[in-house]
């Protein structure tokens, strides 16, 4: 035990050492060794931290936009020098490739920066108004935010929503995920002697500490990315203290090829977005629809490809997918492929977990996949892609809003009739008409259905984390 870190909360601009309680040893997901030790947040704690971003928030307000933006520069530019650090810290506690963690913090720092610049371009705008009067809107920060974080981008996914909060002049209270919470843990640390304490805290724990955040009665506002299941339980807990808040969960994206696509370049990119993080991103495709006509030769390039994937610990500069999270996402991502089967599905690839240590799973393609499977109905959140075919595209737009999940989708067509189709049918919040992964830096999208709701990106977003007044003023 001696020879495993003992992390800690961060509040009020520095390490806080929780007394004697609860801790929960967390393992490298390559090789299932022990990695750190990660206390639980009390209520106690909780509120510390919560305490300290009240009391930072009236000088925090107070700095002028550009003020602000002038320190969340410098928070990107020290990202970017501690680039490689960050990195090796994301892949040791997530897995995922040494590549794509270094992608994930370059990315983080241009968010920043981003959001940054937005704030400052905010403008009120003006109401007509009688004579001798002035009527306009007047934003002010929310105030305490709560942000409660996911594990898949423990980065980028969680400094681009905190950032987005600081930006407007808010203070923030963060509980990261307890899968991956020194991902964010140290980066922070290294921000303290830019940002001014109390401005950004972290409380560590699980789902428990999760809800003393949420419930605290100094808390304004609450930002979630995380499950459906988890969101809804968040959700209903704010609307029990009538708190504003902006979710994005679940998914289960599908990917549309029409038919006269041209495979050399839809396959690529298809198996780009099945499997790049393990398929462990919200906007993952999971489902994929092909035009009839070309099913067969789709799948079985698919498959073909999906078997040259590299599989490995992400500290190889070799591996292109690397280990699940943890035992149980390895065992949802087993079960439903298993289930499948067992329905009638066929397993072209893949399909068995990998006989090593850690928590490798297979690129999988699986063909035939029943609509009532849960392959088919509930998020896998694993390297596994689920085919089924369709002869024409109203079918395809049907069978694409079949479920409870509204989050994204692929679509490959020559067609811009069938394309202005789907922006106009499809029921999700982000949709990419021959593209692959990624949104134009602030840009903004909402999810729809049970996927979510409230602004995840962009200027929209930053007016959401704003108070806003209107205001009659008689001369």
């Amino acid at each position: 035990m001696a020879d495993i870190l003992q992390l800690q909360h961060f509040i009020d601009g520095r390490d806080f050492t929780a007394e004697a309680g609860e801790e929960r040893i967390l393992s490298n997901p390559a090789d299932e060794t022990p990695l750190w030790q990660m206390p639980l947040a009390t209520t106690e704690i909780v509120a510390t931290a919560v305490a300290a971003a009240r009391k930072a928030g009236n000088a925090w307000a107070a700095l002028a936009p550009v003020d602000r933006a002038a320190m969340l520069h410098r928070c990107a530019s020290q990202i970017r020098s501690d680039a490689e650090e960050i990195a090796r810290c994301i892949t040791l506690e997530n897995g995922k490739p040494i590549i794509e963690s270094r992608v994930e913090a370059t990315i983080t720092a241009d968010e920043i920066v981003a959001v940054a610049e937005l704030a400052t371009q905010l403008r009120t705008g003006k109401q007509a108004s009688q004579a001798r009067s002035l009527s306009f809107q007047h934003a002010r920060p929310r105030g305490v935010v709560a942000c409660i974080m996911p594990w898949n981008y423990p980065l980028l996914t969680v400094l681009s929503h905190v950032f987005a909060a600081l930006a407007v002049g808010n203070t923030v209270v963060l509980k990261p995920s307890e899968k991956a919470p020194n991902s964010v843990l140290a980066p922070v640390r290294a921000l303290s002697k830019i940002l001014p304490a109390g401005v950004l805290n972290i409380v560590t724990g699980d789902g428990k500490a999760g809800k003393e955040l949420v419930a605290h009665s100094d808390v304004d506002c609450v930002l979630f990315v995380g499950s459906q299941r988890t969101g809804q339980r968040v959700a209903e807990e704010c609307a029990r203290h009538l708190r504003p808040s902006i979710m994005e969960l679940g998914g289960k994206d599908c990917f549309i090829v029409d038919a006269l696509c041209d495979l050399d370049r839809v396959v690529p990119v298809a198996l780009e977005c099945a499997m790049r993080n393990a398929g462990q991103i919200c906007t993952s495709s999971e489902r994929f629809l092909v035009h009839r006509s070309l099913y067969q030769e789709f799948t079985g390039r698919l498959a073909k490809a999906a078997t040259r994937l590299q599989i490995g610990p992400g500290f190889e500069e070799a591996t292109q997918i690397g280990p699940l999270i943890d035992a149980s996402q390895l065992t949802i991502v087993e079960s439903q492929v298993a289930d499948s089967a067992r329905a009638g599905a066929q397993i072209l690839t893949g399909g068995r977990r990998e006989p090593r240590p850690g928590f490798f799973y297979p690129p999988t393609i699986v063909a035939e996949v029943p609509a009532d499977c849960a392959l088919w109905q509930e998020e896998t959140f694993g390297p596994v892609a689920a085919l089924r075919p369709f002869d024409d595209f109203d079918e395809a737009i049907a069978m694409a809003n079949e479920g409870p999940y509204g989050l994204g989708a692929v679509l490959f067509t020559d067609s811009s009739r069938h394309a202005m189709q789907a922006m106009d049918q499809l029921d999700v919040g982000l949709l990419k008409i021959n593209a692959a992964i990624g949104i134009a830096t602030g840009s903004t999208w909402e999810p729809a259905k049970q996927s979510g709701f409230g602004y995840g990106n962009g200027r929209e977003l930053l007016l959401s984390l704003m108070h806003q007044k209107s205001v009659l003023w008689q001369a």
